[in-house]
């Protein structure tokens, strides 16, 4: 059985890794307007992405819960080959955003559903120190592929990014094909009611979670114009993308050497506030520190905030919905994207010093949020 648990955990660990290896990246907008769409049009691609996510989790992880987590993430993969392939052959607005609709389908079945195959076999483990192990092989991936794709894009351009991606993807899907079944459990009831499926104090989650998502969209889509306002020639973003991912490597060792887990959000959450002021307030050399840190605070919180609401699950007794739940809490922070993503596709000439002070000013908002239950831990 030891033997069956570590086997599985080097396939995740390997299915990680090939899912990281994302070559285009980081010229993923450039992918898009050598087609011929705008930057308005890209931003509306990806309200498109947010919406046929927020329209899809819930049923995904209905889904996952009646077939079991192995076959939903064998479909996951499935839809995220069928998506890169599509971005190959896409030469206009309606088939980039029929991408953008099956990739959301593959991350609405992986959202939930990769945590609930990986924390019952957790028991005698660390589910948050192996997933932080597991996010870190698609960071290795995404180092990886960020060193090499200059060299790729030199010898076969953008499409041979894409075609390569597509490669990795495939031996993505192989890998996850490998994955064991896990153990049967009791299907899901055939109706979805949040009222049994939330407990009590569940807001918390939905404001942390949507924290952490629009965290991570205003960093990746305004750090270019951040890099560009302090005076920094574009290519540096290749060598800052190498040190926030380096950085980011050592999650497992902060998450190993935290004592009381719950207890680290709120002052993580001042972190990350601080960090968005940082980027808001200053325009100089300084700013780069910010951007080097805030992905390792980021993946710290969700690593976090999975395993809390893994055990909350427990201790609710909601073990046979738990996809389904896991989904319900992902809802949340769809919207506020929604909402982000259209007001970008409207202001695409915003430097996003705004929507760094944003972030900002919600982070805090969130860490009030969790400082009661700081207070009474104490």
């Amino acid at each position: 059985m030891k033997h069956t648990t570590e086997y599985t955990k080097q396939l995740l660990l390997l299915t990680s890794f090939l899912n990281g290896l994302c070559f285009y990246a980081p010229v993923a907008l450039l992918v898009r307007t050598q087609n011929g769409i705008s930057v308005s049009q890209f931003f509306i691609l990806q309200m498109i992405l947010s919406i046929s996510i927020f329209l899809t989790e819930i049923p995904a992880g209905f889904l996952s819960d009646k077939i079991g987590y192995k076959r939903t993430l064998v479909l996951s993969q499935t839809f995220l080959l069928i998506a890169r392939i599509l971005l190959l052959l896409a030469k206009n607005f309606w088939l980039f955003a029929a991408e953008a609709v099956i990739e959301a389908l593959s991350i609405s079945l992986s959202s939930g559903t990769e945590s609930a195959y990986i924390y019952p076999r957790c028991k005698d483990d660390d589910f948050a120190l192996l997933s932080s192990r597991i996010s870190q092989a698609g960071m290795v991936g995404f180092l990886i592929s960020t060193v090499s794709y200059s060299i790729i894009l030199s010898l076969w351009g953008i499409s041979g990014l894409v075609a390569a991606t597509c490669l990795t993807t495939l031996l993505s899907l192989l890998s996850t094909l490998l994955l064991p079944t896990e153990e049967s459990h009791a299907p899901a009831e055939s109706t979805i009611s949040t009222q049994n499926l939330l407990p009590a104090g569940s807001w918390r989650f939905f404001g942390l979670l949507s924290a952490i998502s629009i965290s991570y969209l205003v960093f990746n889509f305004f750090c270019a114009v951040k890099v560009e306002r302090i005076g920094f020639p574009y290519e540096s973003l290749t060598f800052i993308y190498l040190g926030y991912s380096a950085i980011e490597l050592l999650a497992p060792a902060v998450i190993r050497s935290l004592k009381r887990r719950a207890q680290a959000i709120p002052a993580l959450l001042l972190l990350l506030s601080a960090g968005f002021f940082g980027l808001y307030r200053l325009d100089n050399s300084i700013s780069v520190l910010f951007m080097l840190l805030i992905p390792l605070i980021l993946s710290i919180i969700n690593t976090l905030c999975s395993e809390m609401i893994n055990e909350t699950i427990d201790r609710c007794g909601l073990e046979d919905k738990r996809a389904t739940v896991l989904s319900v809490f992902n809802i949340g922070n769809s919207l506020l994207e929604i909402a982000f993503l259209a007001g970008s596709a409207v202001l695409t000439d915003s430097d996003g010093n705004i929507a760094f002070l944003f972030v900002c000013l919600y982070s805090a908002v969130v860490f009030l949020f969790f400082l009661p239950k700081l207070k009474s831990s104490n």
